[in-house]
């Protein structure tokens, strides 16, 4: 997962440098990127990309809020400014998902060692 957040990082430096007046987004570039937010998204549920429905990402368990609306947003106009400011606030929100969810992770574990010894 942290090279994914690498990844998007990297894309999202491209993009800064790609972006022109009046704020127009390098189609490609996003579309990599919004590629990329949804297999992260996907991989931080433990589960395999099988669907690029929108139905079916709002049911996965570990979501920021809004997931549905937000990506329908970002997916309707890619090369809006707007569309690559939400997109980095998903990458943002769900990096802290990320890590809130391996703390929780090991601290269960750890409980559950303590228990067992």
């Amino acid at each position: 997962m942290p090279k994914l957040f690498k990844q998007w990082k990297e894309i999202q430096t491209e993009i800064q440098r790609t972006i022109t007046k009046p704020f127009k987004m390098d189609r490609q570039k996003m579309m990599t990127g919004i590629c990329l937010y949804i297999q992260l998204l996907y991989w931080l549920n433990e589960k395999p990309v099988h669907s690029l429905q929108l139905d079916e990402i709002k049911k996965l368990d570990i979501a920021p809020v809004n997931i549905e609306d937000r990506l329908t947003f970002i997916l309707k106009k890619p090369t809006q400014y707007h569309a690559y400011i939400q997109l980095n606030e998903l990458f943002t929100e769900t990096e802290k998902l990320f890590y809130k969810h391996q703390a929780i992770k090991k601290a269960k574990q750890k409980g559950a060692s303590k228990n067992s010894g």
